[in-house]
Order: C-alpha cells, then structure tokens, then sequence
C-alpha cells in the first residue's frame, strides 16, 4: 500500500498563481497551478471544484479511480485523498476553492448536504453539454466580479448565497438521488473502511483499527 503523505499545504501551491479571494475562505483562480511533485497520496483539507474547459486528467480520491475530460466539472471534498495521475497537456479550466469553515458555513438541510457529498464521493466529475458549461462559466464570472468588490458590505454573503446556489443546482442537475436507491451490504463495507482510513491514517498504521 502507498504510504500517505500529510495533508498539502495548498497555499504553497498557489505561491506563483494570479487569483482573487476573500481571505483564505474562498480562492478563484483560471490558471493551472504547478502539480505537485509528489508520487504518494496526499489529504486535502479543503473543497475544490474546477470547471474543466479543456483536456483531461485522471487520478484518484479516495483510492477510487476518477476520469475528468472536458468539457466536465470536478468537485474534490475536505479531507478527501487525493492522487494524482494523467494530466493532458492542453488541461485548463476554472478553479474554486473553499476552506472548511466556509462550506460549514453554507446554510442547507444536513440531509440535502449529506446526499450531495455522498454523490460526489460516488461520482465526483460530471459532463457538461454546450448550456450547462457556459451556465458554469457564468457562475464562475458573477463570482470572480463579487470577490472583486472589496468594499461590498454583504460580498460574502452574497458569495454564500451564490455557492449555495450553485451546489442546489449541481446536486439535482448532475447527482440525482433515487429514493428506492439501497447500497449493498459489501458496498456499505467498503465505504465504512475507506471512511476509517480516512480518519485515522495519521494516528493509525495496522489494521488492528478495523477490529474494534
């Protein structure tokens, strides 16, 4: 098994990058930042959703293979481990990321939030027609310009809102949920353990864990 490496400090990563933000609660930037230079899993502590323009990259969360090619949209979670893998060379998009405290911060039902993020762990990229891309683009504009208007009294409510907005919209659009739909006994196994690994690799090495 790949050892895990701890989490990426990402704001290194965007060291050499252009982007707008409101604090280090939500960063959007257009331009690719350098891959890291890494062969090992690493965690990620905050939500990423690129809006995949060209190209294509593959990889892994969770130890679950992943396959973005544009034009498509990705969402990677908190705390999600993430690989990576292919990355063509004519690979752009649009980036949004956003801290824990941010997302926490979003005011949805825990049922809405908790079927959303449960999607995205099964099918975290989704295809975009001609419409649903330039929607995104759009989205991603509105947002940029309100990032941009340091001396809006309410610019972070109103980026809540948007995002709130956005997520609404991806979860019905991209992640329908089937009330009928039931995992099965084994899949309900492998997603328990992925969850335990997930929590605990830093504090647990062997798989006495599992045996609790």
């Amino acid at each position: 098994m790949k050892k895990v490496i701890s989490s990426l400090n990402w704001l290194d990563e965007l060291e050499n990058t252009e982007f707008d933000s409101i604090d280090n609660d939500i960063i959007l930037f257009e331009k690719m930042p350098k891959q890291t230079n890494t062969d090992y899993p690493f965690k990620i502590e905050v939500a990423n959703v690129i809006i995949c323009l060209e190209g294509t990259a593959e990889g892994n969360i969770n130890l679950k293979p992943y396959k973005a090619e544009a034009p498509c949209f990705l969402v990677i979670l908190p705390d999600q481990i993430l690989e990576h893998g292919y990355l063509s060379e004519d690979f752009s998009g649009l980036f949004i990321v956003m801290s824990k405290k941010f997302t926490d911060s979003l005011m949805w039902s825990a049922q809405d939030r908790f079927s959303f993020f449960l999607s995205v762990q099964d099918n975290p990229a989704g295809p975009l027609n001609e419409d649903e891309l330039k929607a995104m683009v759009d989205y991603f504009r509105m947002l940029k310009r309100i990032v941009k208007l340091q001396d809006h009294p309410y610019r972070m409510e109103v980026v809540r809102h948007l995002t709130l907005a956005f997520f609404y919209g991806a979860a019905f659009q991209f992640h329908p949920q089937s009330e009928d739909k039931k995992k099965s006994h084994q899949e309900m196994l492998v997603e328990n353990f992925l969850n335990l690994v997930q929590s605990n690799y830093k504090k647990q090495r062997g798989v006495e864990i599992l045996c609790r």
